[in-house]
């Protein structure tokens, strides 16, 4: 469904796109939480087939971990931290306010964002569909206006999980998603 648009983009229709897989707390490197925004994915395919460019995907690993520098000097489009800590902003707010971020792109333009925290005792395969169709809706809201999130996450963890309206309890529960899906609205 995602692949069958982005597979027709070309490069230069996909954003680059910084993401923070460890998520964050109330600084770039926590060693204690590990919860670091200096921490990254460069293999997310989730993030790729939803139409986004991996700014780290040239560095060898799997979670590795980046100067401040470096993600500044690749400019992201669009910043995403994972979070699974129910309605807290806290990395949000300070990824967004960061006067040593102020000259990135995804800065100016606002596109900082949550998106679901895609470890948990591995890689978990529901948390990360569920990401690539949330990064899909995000990175290309145009190509994806009719994609319904709520009821593809509800299919997916009805699918893996074999419960109803999973995705609805979990979208109110972190509140983030739920106050992305009623800005669609």
């Amino acid at each position: 469904m995602i692949k069958s648009v982005t597979d027709k983009m070309s490069s230069d229709e996909k954003p680059l796109v910084y993401f923070a897989s460890r998520g964050a707390t109330n600084a770039f490197y926590d060693p204690k939480e590990g919860r670091d925004f200096t921490r990254t994915e460069p293999k997310y395919d989730p993030l790729t087939v939803a139409g986004g460019n991996n700014v780290a995907s040239e560095i060898n690993g799997s979670t590795v971990n980046v100067g401040l520098e470096q993600i500044i000097a690749w400019n992201p489009d669009f910043i995403l931290i994972s979070n699974s800590d129910a309605g807290n902003n806290t990395a949000l707010d300070f990824i967004k306010n960061s006067p040593e971020l102020a000259s990135v792109s995804a800065i100016k333009k606002g596109n900082v964002d949550y998106c679901f925290y895609p470890h948990c005792r591995g890689t978990p395969p529901d948390r990360n569909l569920l990401n690539m169709i949330y990064m899909a809706k995000l990175l290309h809201p145009d190509k994806f206006k009719d994609l319904d999130l709520e009821k593809e996450g509800n299919e997916i963890f009805k699918a893996f999980l074999g419960e109803d309206d999973v995705f609805t309890e979990y979208a109110d529960y972190l509140v983030w998603p739920r106050d992305y899906l009623n800005s669609l609205k």
